[in-house]
C-alpha cells in the first residue's frame, strides 16, 4: 500500500471492489448477489490469518491492534454458510442454478481481481 494511504482515502482497485458488490447485490437476481457474497467470504477465511501475518510483518498494524484479520479468519466461514443456507434449497431450479454459478464466479473473479491489484498497487 502507498505510504499515504488511509481509510478516507482509499486506492481505486478497493472503491471498483465495493462498487461491483453493490452493483450486484443491488442489481442482479438475488441469488447472484448471495452467492458472490458467500464465495468472498469463504475465500476471505481462508486467507485471513495470512493477510494479518504480513500487516504486522510490514508494519501496518501492531500485533496487539490486530483484530479485523483475526476475527474474520473465525466468523467467516459461518458467514459464507449462511449466505449458501440462503440458495441452496433453490438450485435445482435451472434458472436459480445458472444464477448461482453466476455469482460464485463472479464473486471469485473480483477478489482475486481486488488482490492482485492491490499487490501490483505496492510494487
Amino acid at each position: 500500500m502507498p505510504s499515504d494511504w488511509t481509510p478516507w482515502r482509499q486506492p481505486p482497485q478497493v472503491d471498483a471492489f465495493n462498487s461491483v458488490l453493490t452493483s450486484v447485490c443491488t442489481m442482479e437476481d438475488m441469488a447472484v448477489g448471495i452467492s458472490c457474497l458467500g464465495i468472498i467470504e469463504h475465500a476471505f477465511a481462508g486467507i485471513s490469518a495470512t493477510i494479518g501475518s504480513a500487516v504486522v510483518e510490514r508494519g501496518w498494524v501492531a500485533q496487539d491492534d490486530l483484530v479485523h484479520y483475526a476475527l474474520h479468519a473465525e466468523i467467516d466461514e459461518q458467514h459464507a454458510e449462511d449466505f449458501f443456507v440462503l440458495v441452496e434449497d433453490t438450485c435445482d431450479d435451472s434458472r436459480t442454478s445458472c444464477a448461482v454459478d453466476r455469482g460464485l464466479r463472479l464473486g471469485g473473479y473480483v477478489f482475486n481481481r481486488l488482490y492482485t491489484d492491490l499487490y501490483q498497487l505496492g510494487g
